[in-house]
């Protein structure tokens, strides 16, 4: 038994323990090449059901410091775009870094990357699906994280984790039915249309991940269901105005 004792609880660390995937790129690149990018999908197809919790991109020394320091912290949020755009489930605190310059080594190449830090334990229930799981029928649910161009119902890159994990949500409970609703902050009019054009982003999202039709709907109400009076005081009201929410119809 003292024998066997250590090595059982190694294994058991072992499983525990965080592991990492490493992507390269060219000299001065922030974008991958044809190779590199098809050895990443390949590497997101096998482990989009990982829990990436921290993203560190690095130069190597060839050019200045400065701009190493800024090529380091692209290189890191190209592959967080990636992960995002492949469904690759990211921490709700991931850690994303940019580390310039590191020692020199073989090769440069060894230098020209970024590290995934992922787990394969099963990821956190999110703020949403804690939400989700509380809520009744009627019940309203603001999904935050989600972020637009101005003036468009376009949804930034960083809205990505968020839709994904609502149409995880909609795949895990299959009989729950929602109205989208977009609601605009800071006029009373909405000559562009954008809580329709925002609350439409996000139905397509869900119905081109396959989602049934059936089962989602979406609305404005433009500035007629202000959290706070319009105009509001200052940007917290506004941003708080500006949101799109999910009715429950049904569960």
């Amino acid at each position: 038994m003292k024998q066997i004792l250590p090595l059982i609880l190694f294994y058991c660390l072992s499983a525990n323990a965080q592991e990492q995937y490493t992507v390269y790129f060219e000299t001065g690149k922030d974008s991958l090449n044809k190779v590199y990018s098809s050895d990443l999908q390949n590497w997101m197809d096998w482990h989009k059901g990982v829990n990436v919790v921290k993203v560190q991109g690095f130069a190597d020394r060839v050019g200045k410091t400065v701009a190493n320091d800024s090529l380091s912290w692209r290189r890191a949020n190209t592959i967080v775009a990636l992960l995002e755009k492949n469904g690759v489930t990211l921490d709700e605190k991931i850690v994303v870094q940019g580390l310039g310059e590191i020692g020199k080594d073989q090769s440069e190449l060894l230098n020209r990357k970024a590290v995934i830090w992922f787990d394969k334990t099963k990821p956190k229930i999110t703020t949403l699906e804690k939400q989700v799981k509380k809520a009744k029928v009627g019940s309203r649910i603001t999904l935050n994280k989600l972020v637009f161009e101005r003036n468009s119902g376009r949804a930034l890159p960083g809205s990505s984790t968020q839709l994904n994990n609502l149409v995880g949500i909609m795949q895990a409970n299959p009989n729950m039915k929602i109205d989208i609703q977009g609601h605009i902050c800071c006029n009373a009019d909405d000559p562009k249309n954008l809580g329709l054009l925002r609350a439409r982003t996000v139905y397509n999202h869900l119905i081109n991940a396959g989602v049934d039709k059936s089962r989602v709907t979406y609305q404005s109400f433009g500035s007629t269901r202000p959290i706070y009076p319009i105009p509001e005081k200052n940007a917290v009201e506004a941003e708080a105005n500006r949101r799109v929410e999910i009715e429950v119809i049904a569960n």
